[in-house]
C-alpha cells in the first residue's frame, strides 16, 4: 500500500519539476508581428508624417 502512493507522489513531481516543452512562457508571442524594424522600414513612414505636419 505505501509503494504506489510513493510513486505517484514521485510521478506527479517529477511532471512539475520537468516539464516537456522548452519554451512554455513563449506562448505568447506573434511571429507575424516584427519587433526590431530597420531604417529602410522606418525612413518612408517617418518622412510621409513629417510632410503631413508641416
Amino acid at each position: 500500500m505505501k509503494y504506489p502512493k510513493i510513486l505517484s507522489i514521485a510521478l506527479v513531481s517529477a511532471g512539475l519539476i520537468f516539464p516537456s516543452c522548452d519554451s512554455f512562457f513563449d506562448v505568447n508571442d506573434d511571429p507575424n508581428n516584427i519587433t526590431v524594424a530597420r531604417a529602410t522600414e522606418i525612413l518612408p513612414a517617418a518622412t510621409t508624417n513629417i510632410g503631413f505636419m508641416g
